[in-house]
């Protein structure tokens, strides 16, 4: 017979272990967003972007009955323009117990399985040309031009 009290309890150890993890992810982001909000005098707020389907531009009829492209990603705006665009920088997953977490540079997946690999991973994201232009247009708006 299924032991569900040993199911249950191992799966509020999993739990745990995604609280923790998930806080751990959640400090590393609000670490990267402190550096990036200093070295643009508070211009860029990095952000994750809520889980959302994004539809392809010609859409299929699996599409169309809600099974389009699920996604999240790592975000960009510029924090002293009230209503700045949202900028996609790079594609965003996520494990149910937080990690591995695997984020998408271009058309390069790079899987983190803990901090050192997410800071790291997050670091490359930063030296990236394609989102390096993203954050450079991103600072140069102004008031009058978004």
């Amino acid at each position: 017979m299924v032991d569900f009290i040993e199911a249950f309890k191992e799966g509020q150890t999993a739990a745990e272990i995604a609280k923790k993890n998930n806080q751990e992810i959640t400090s590393v982001l609000n670490e990267l967003n402190k550096q990036i909000n200093k070295a643009t005098d508070g211009k860029i707020r990095i952000s994750l972007s809520p889980e959302i389907i994004r539809l392809s531009d010609k859409p299929s009829l699996s599409d169309l009955v809600g099974r389009g492209r699920w996604g999240r990603y790592i975000d960009a705006e510029n924090s002293l323009i009230p209503n700045s665009p949202k900028k996609e920088l790079v594609k965003w997953e996520q494990g149910r117990e937080g990690y591995p977490c695997k984020i998408t540079i271009g058309n390069k997946q790079h899987y983190c399985e803990d901090k050192t690999e997410l800071e790291n991973t997050l670091a490359l994201m930063l030296q990236d040309p394609i989102v390096a232009e993203t954050l450079t247009y991103l600072m140069s708006l102004s008031e009058n031009k978004n």
